[in-house]
């Protein structure tokens, strides 16, 4: 926050907002609503970044003729988060939104893995399981549509401490990312 004379002017947004999410005195779909989408989807990467993620916000990839884009992509150690960032505020008008969202994150992860066996632009190597994750500011309870966790942003911390467990029953897709060792290049 800067203050000149007796205008303050407030710099980052999202941090004031995960600032007080962490007092519990305003509820958090209050304070997150007060964002716009692009402040919504740096809210939830900086959310995963303080659950040891790293992350990657908009990104853009090719495979082929189509160019898609994951609002939020975090990894840790082998195991990729496709996030999904929608700032609806009730899931019963946005039903049918959510389903199609659902299917149009599934075809993405598709996609995003074909294309990371392609790229280093990440720094994974070996087995690696994705993920898809659509999160949203309606406060009902968890969902999973077509094997993709909808999840409340309420339980998302929740959900990042407990997900591990239930991945023989959530949408994941596998891939294995060579190493240059195991093309036959050695740099030692």
């Amino acid at each position: 926050m800067e203050i000149q004379g007796t205008v303050a002017h407030l710099r980052d947004r999202v941090g004031l907002v995960l600032y007080l999410t962490k007092l519990e005195e305003v509820p958090l779909k209050d304070m997150v609503l007060t964002l716009n989408w692009r402040e919504y989807e740096d809210f939830c990467a900086r959310v995963l970044e303080n659950y040891g993620y790293e992350t990657v916000r908009n990104l853009r990839f090719r495979v082929g003729v189509f160019v898609r884009e994951i609002d939020v992509v975090a990894w840790r150690r082998n195991l990729v988060l496709l996030v999904e960032c929608k700032r609806w505020s009730r899931r019963s008008s946005r039903e049918k939104e959510l389903r199609s969202a659902v299917s149009e994150l599934r075809k993405r992860a598709e996609l995003f893995t074909t294309w990371l066996q392609y790229t280093r632009r990440l720094p994974l190597s070996g087995e690696v399981t994705v993920v898809p994750v659509l999160t949203t500011v309606h406060e009902g309870r968890t969902l999973v549509h077509e094997g993709v966790p909808i999840v409340p942003l309420h339980s998302f911390p929740y959900f990042l401490t407990e997900f591990e467990q239930y991945l023989d029953v959530l949408f994941t897709l596998k891939t294995y990312l060579k190493t240059l060792r195991d093309v036959g290049l050695n740099l030692s």
